[in-house]
């Protein structure tokens, strides 16, 4: 096996939308989404990849074993036809709360992933425009793989 990261990003769609409940995206999307929805493999900078990742060579007694490490990105995004800020803050939080709750409940996936929680960075940005509010948090999922 060369990657898991196909593995990787349909299990990580699936915790996102099992987890959350919301509208869950496998990649940037053009058009219109809900009003409260995860974007997978999106990063706010066009510089870095929507995930990337790092296959290292254990060596030791017997055959090599390789391990990937990997980083997704993800947007989530919460609008409301008001200018309540604080209220969808929470709602971002709290969805947050609901995936890092779920990924700490299933830490190693067979065949996926061995390791996995979410990384330091979290990117946050409230909006105030002419139809309400947003408020735009991306974050990074990390983990690791055996190949």
């Amino acid at each position: 096996m060369l990657t898991r990261i196909p593995d990787v990003l349909d299990a990580l769609v699936e915790v996102f939308a099992t987890s959350t409940g919301l509208q869950v995206l496998d990649g940037p999307s053009l058009g219109a989404i809900m009003e409260a929805a995860i974007c997978v493999g999106l990063s706010p900078d066009q510089s870095r990849p929507g995930y990337d990742t790092n296959v290292t060579r254990q060596d030791g007694l017997g055959r090599a074993r390789y391990v990937e490490e990997w980083t997704v990105s993800s947007l989530l995004s919460v609008t409301s036809g008001d200018s309540a800020v604080p209220v969808l803050r929470r709602q971002a939080a709290d969805a947050l709360a609901q995936i890092d709750a779920a990924l700490r409940a299933a830490p190693v996936r067979d065949g996926v992933w061995q390791r996995v929680a979410f990384g330091s960075r979290m990117e946050w940005l409230p909006l105030l425009h002419t139809d309400g509010a947003t408020v735009s948090v991306f974050f990074d999922v990390v983990g690791a793989s055996s190949l």
